[in-house]
């Protein structure tokens, strides 16, 4: 465990922004979260020892509520509460069942006691869950907020889901709204592996319902291999995505391997699946090997083409049927829905032809679960996939024998995966990032952050080395279709959408190379019962290995050299190596730093590249600039040679918000009265004080690579680009006339190089 865990002074600063690059996924969450984002402005926080921060306040007061499905390692969570709080005299209030406990005041104050029968233990049972998801209902957050202030709790910690971490996001605007000054922190929580961030490495218990599904799925392959007669068809629980699906495959090494998210990108539909697996199939049989295994993922039905549609036409039906109270009546016509009579009844006619079609194509036993449920609560677990899928292999088997073009035996036998996983004893490594996220979750309360999730860094190293730190939930949103969960929430409100399998991950990219070899040769690997003491209770999951233990790796080694070069560049060190060094390093930083100001300063724009508007400005810019340069090099002695030479924006003030300072002192943000020929250059008057009238906050906490965007925009009549300093009421109408001024044209502004800006410290702030 991380020392700072236990460190009193250990607290959450601010880091890097992370501003969503769709404009209008950004303009949604301005408006719909604007308390928030003028809260945290999208920066992640990075959680360290801070010695001059004020004594910890004691006595505080925080709620922890759970509101998604089992997942292994949550009880560590309020053990890490408990510890952390212990420090500061404060106590940990568990909710009853989830949101119900929260909206009825049904708790219990958590004693050491209690703790004792949970530690490192799998299911729930101490405190129950939510069965379904209402904190959306402003009704709800209404009693919830009651209940906070009732209380007076710091902090509440939500875990859970993506869905469960929307409906945090949301709650914590209201609070912020309704000024409350409950901190909402969010620890992404499932099985499922459906919380996806650049800054989320993975999600507490998956690492442990993974190996639980893989030693299951081990022993089939075993079983394959030593009775070579039988295919086996095993759907592993995991909902939308197929994060189950493919570490399971990396672990065990199966024949065919169903990713729902390739064939939904390629517009595949059930047939091609098929298709597919038999010719696996049928290349095995040739080989004389008459088994085998594939996996299929529990929502691979949802990514197929049309089978959306199908599912909300079928929902609506089952609606009215219930609405008109004859529920039994559309069922029995539903289910036996020929080409005769019962495809022209009132219930067949409410689907659309290709939907009718779609439907038909499915047996018996799927149709009956399609029309069980209503829209609310689609039950994926209970629509049996392997066995459909089954069926259709050996029908197209069947299809090719006839035709001469197969020749074996099939024999197919289905298996589902998914309950026993989920509220297992939780791995080595769950045990430890459950604690390590309780004891997060209260540093950032004691932080006085809100709206925030938990994030550990470097967990493919020892976990005293892992790396504290939050995300901003907003930053995390998308604006999606609403289909299951999300049905019922508005569409133009951003969400944090159920992260999938992404296609050009490197984890994927290694299981579709392994593939090929998997489909001939039999390479099954059965990782055997999850290890707890041991080397092997150190290992954890393929898709974290393949996705991060590189960029760890690499991030050591560069730390250690770093401290290398910092122990060699000292005097007397050869004035070539420290050349080389200084003028690398100048590079690496501008890159990091300021990418847009690279371009700027160190590659000259092609004029063709340049908008028509702006082709004569860039001309005269440069003339400009060559002028300047003429006249003023025989003026400039060696050492203000030297110093230009060196004046990179890379190495600017931070307090100047033009690259290379450029003033007459440090900071005072002015810019040079000539400068090179740039792209994006900032207007000559902007200024701290002036930018921050306009945008209503401190101007230092807007990135340059942003700032350059919003006057590239000004200056081409554009749209403002991601601003999210700007987020008070209004800023999103009057931002440009704020910082141009009033009455100001292309007409008044020569262009982008030169021109006044029209802006002033003495403009009236619009916002």
């Amino acid at each position: 465990m991380n020392s700072l865990c236990m460190d009193q002074k250990a607290r959450a600063r601010q880091g890097q922004q992370f501003v969503p690059q769709d404009p209008y996924t950004l303009r949604q969450i301005l408006l719909h979260y604007p308390q928030l984002c003028n809260h945290h402005q999208f920066a992640a926080q990075e959680v360290l020892h801070d010695k001059y921060t004020s004594p910890i306040l004691t006595g505080l007061r925080v709620g922890v509520v759970f509101m998604s499905r089992q997942a292994p390692g949550i009880t560590n969570i309020l053990w890490g509460l408990f510890e952390r709080l212990s420090i500061v005299g404060g106590s940990v209030i568990g909710f009853k069942n989830g949101l119900n406990g929260l909206l009825e005041s049904d708790y219990i104050e958590v004693e050491r006691t209690d703790l004792d029968t949970s530690l490192n233990q799998g299911g729930m049972e101490f405190l129950g869950r939510s069965l379904e998801h209402t904190l959306m209902n402003v009704e709800n957050m209404e009693r919830a907020r009651q209940t906070c202030e009732e209380m007076r709790l710091d902090g509440l910690v939500v875990v859970g889901s993506a869905y469960t971490l929307s409906e945090a996001t949301l709650f914590s605007e209201y609070l912020l709204q309704k000024s409350c000054s409950t901190s909402v922190i969010g620890i992404p929580a499932t099985g499922s592996n459906n919380v996806a961030h650049e800054l989320l490495e993975s999600c507490l218990g998956f690492d442990s319902t993974t190996k639980v599904y893989a030693s299951l799925i081990g022993n089939i392959l075993t079983d394959a291999a030593s009775m070579p007669k039988y295919w086996h068809f095993i759907r592993l629980m995991g909902r939308d995505p197929s994060h189950e699906v493919m570490e399971c495959a990396l672990q065990t090494h199966p024949n065919f391997v169903i990713i729902a998210e390739e064939y939904g990108a390629a517009d595949k539909t059930l047939v091609h699946i098929v298709q597919d697996i038999a010719d696996v199939v049928c290349r095995r049989a040739e080989a004389g090997k008459n088994f085998g295994t594939v996996l299929i993922p529990e929502g691979l039905l949802l990514h197929l083409p049309n089978m959306r549609n199908l599912m909300a036409e079928v929902n609506a039906v089952v609606k009215e049927a219930r609405e008109k109270d004859r529920i039994k009546e559309m069922r029995d016509a539903m289910v036996n829905i020929e080409d005769g009579m019962n495809s022209e009844t009132h219930w067949a006619q409410l689907l659309t032809p290709w939907s009718l079609a779609l439907f038909k194509s499915f047996p018996k036993f799927i149709r009956k679960e399609l029309v069980t449920s209503d829209a609310a609560e689609t039950k994926l677990t209970h629509i049996e996939t392997e066995e459909l899928v089954a069926q259709m292999v050996k029908k197209e088997l069947e299809k090719r024998k006839k035709h001469g073009r197969y020749s074996g035996k099939f024999a197919a036998v289905t298996h589902f995966f998914g309950y026993q996983g989920r509220s297992s004893l939780p791995s080595a490594f769950d045990c430890h990032l459950g604690l390590t996220h309780g004891y997060l979750a209260s540093i950032l309360v004691e932080s006085g952050l809100t709206g925030y999730c938990t994030t550990v860094r470097g967990l493919c190293g020892a976990s005293q080395s892992w790396k504290l730190g939050a995300i901003p939930m907003t930053a995390m949103m998308k604006v999606m279709p609403r289909t299951g969960e999300y049905s019922g929430v508005g569409m133009d409100i951003p969400l944090i959408p159920s992260a999938e399998v992404n296609l050009e991950s490197k984890s994927f990219r290694y299981m579709k190379n392994a593939l090929e070899h998997w489909e001939s040769a039999d390479r099954f690997c059965n990782p055997g019962p999850m290890q707890f003491w041991g080397e092997a209770a150190l290992f954890y999951n393929r898709i974290l290995h393949e996705e991060q233990a590189e960029y760890l790796l690499m991030l050591q080694h560069v730390e250690a050299y770093t401290q290398i070069l910092h122990d060699t560049c000292r005097f007397g060190v050869e004035e070539s190596f420290l050349r080389t060094a200084y003028s690398i390093l100048n590079s690496l930083l501008t890159l990091r730093l300021h990418p847009d100001d690279l371009m700027a300063f160190g590659l000259p724009i092609a004029q063709e590249n340049l908008p028509p508007a702006l082709r004569h400005h860039a001309s005269m810019a440069r003339q400009r600039f060559k002028e300047h340069m003429n006249s003023q090099a025989d003026a400039v002695d060696a050492s203000t040679r030297a110093r230009g030479s060196m004046g990179h924006p890379a190495l600017a003030p931070l307090d100047s918000p033009f690259p290379g300072g450029g003033g007459e002192e440090p900071g005072s943000g002015s810019p040079p009265d000539v400068g090179p020929p740039l792209l994006i250059q900032r207007h000559p008057s902007w200024t701290k004080e002036g930018a921050t009238a306009a945008c209503g906050t401190v101007y230092r906490n807007a990135p340059r690579r942003q700032s350059s965007q919003v006057n590239l925009a000004l200056q081409q009549g554009g749209p403002l680009p991601s601003a999210p300093w700007a987020v008070q009421e209004g800023a999103l109408e009057g931002t440009r006339e704020a910082i141009q001024g009033p009455g100001h044209s292309e007409k008044n502004t020569p262009g982008i190089f030169s021109g006044p800006a029209g802006f002033s410290e003495n403009k009236p702030n619009k916002l």
